[in-house]
């Protein structure tokens, strides 16, 4: 059963705050259940949820399905779902810009045009690989309602210098990782108050940026490609460079199940990429990312679905999972993700040594294999820290399963 917020509940709590934690006080007290972690920025309680997680609103229940009084919704709960539903929309709107590509190819006064536009961006344009944030784009009101639906927020258990440079790593992957786009990509609740200094980009498949137009959006938000020469560039910009990586990939996505949190980890690119630029890792752990879509049919590990999903995988370059949420009008199924909170906690940055041979070399794989177990170490301790506040009806430990 997913469980979200009620009306009640989501208008009497600010959920645009990002929590800032000493790190020292909230290791103890997160273990203890004690009320006494040392708080600053927004002033909330670390020990405290986010919300109170409690289920949607019961509605009207009709051919075992239960229905929302649309009249009674508040506005602000209907642009929240408006701005998610454009969110879950964009792989129909991908099929939309090519159908769209195709008609303004064929109109006289538009071929030149739309013609030159497609030989600028598969064959002249950078902009993937340096990056091109749109502050303007960003400002847009329906990233904050994106942000405020579920709701999304930040946990800060470090400072990060501005004249560093970062890898994060992002944990899991969960079904299209709403985290790390809200909170990250977007900056919808506030990532560059917290982290002043900090230019951060958030890398994600090279095949989205070959999509007239809907390339533009993702651009805006200061995404680029995730191959290792963009990460190069990106990390080399100036003092404050930062990179976001979903670590656990298209595989990860495949296991992602409410209560559950599955990581692929097992890899150690990333590791590679830090170390050749010096750049200190930060793992960012993400509760509730898993909790937002239901998987549908039996997706675990050796079962015949998920060897069919893995071919298709290998196939196509991009997994395939299978799930649900819940409707616009409905509460029970659909496309649009269940309003579950996801926060993201935000670890302490793990610094770089002095490296200067080959990471490829016995050496160099000596040093990332033992940068790689205190990246592990490091992402426990946030599990082992934040479980019983964030995420209190899991269903299992962190387990690290690829």
């Amino acid at each position: 059963m997913s469980v979200e917020y009620s009306d009640t509940d989501r208008d009497e709590i600010d959920l645009s705050l990002n929590h800032e934690i000493d790190e020292t006080s909230s290791s103890s007290s997160a273990t203890n259940g004690a009320d006494n972690n040392n708080t600053t920025g927004s002033g909330v309680d670390a020990n405290a949820p986010v919300a109170p997680v409690v289920e949607e609103s019961t509605g009207q229940r009709f051919i075992g399905v239960r229905w929302s009084d649309f009249l009674t919704v508040p506005l602000q709960r209907r642009l929240q779902t408006l701005a998610v539903l454009g969110f879950v929309l964009m792989p129909f709107g991908h099929i939309l810009s090519w159908v769209a590509t195709y008609w303004l190819l064929l109109f006289p006064l538009t071929t030149l045009p739309m013609a030159a536009y497609l030989i600028f961006i598969f064959f002249f344009d950078k902009s993937p690989s340096n990056g091109r944030r749109s502050p303007w784009l960003r400002g847009f009101s329906c990233f904050f309602h994106f942000c405020n639906y579920f709701p999304l927020s930040i946990v800060k258990t470090a400072e990060l210098d501005p004249n560093g440079k970062y890898l994060f790593g992002y944990h899991p992957h969960g079904i299209i990782s709403i985290g790390a786009l809200g909170n990250f990509a977007f900056q919808g609740t506030g990532f560059g108050d917290l982290f002043p200094g900090i230019d951060l980009r958030v890398a994600t498949l090279p095949l989205n940026f070959k999509v007239p137009f809907m390339r533009e959006i993702l651009l805006g938000g200061g995404a680029v490609d995730s191959n290792f020469n963009t990460c190069c560039n990106v990390l080399n910009r100036g003092p404050g460079s930062a990179l976001m990586l979903v670590v656990g990939g298209a595989a990860e996505s495949l296991d992602a199940r409410p209560g559950v949190m599955d990581l692929t980890l097992k890899r150690y690119g990333f590791v590679r990429v830090a170390l050749q630029n010096g750049a200190s890792l930060v793992p960012v752990l993400s509760f509730g990312e898993n909790d937002v879509y239901t998987e549908v049919l039996d997706q675990s590990r050796g079962s015949r679905t998920r060897r069919i999903q893995e071919t298709i995988q290998k196939w196509l370059g991009f997994a395939t999972p299978l799930f649900h949420g819940r409707g616009i009008l409905n509460y029970d199924f659909g496309l649009l993700p269940f309003r579950h909170p996801i926060v993201s906690v935000v670890g302490k940055p793990i610094p770089m040594p002095k490296f200067e041979g080959s990471v490829n070399s016995p050496e160099g794989l000596a040093v990332v294999q033992d940068l790689h177990q205190q990246y592990v170490t490091a992402l426990q301790a946030l599990w082992d820290n934040y479980k019983d506040i964030y995420y209190r009806k899991r269903r299992g430990s962190l387990n690290i399963v690829g």
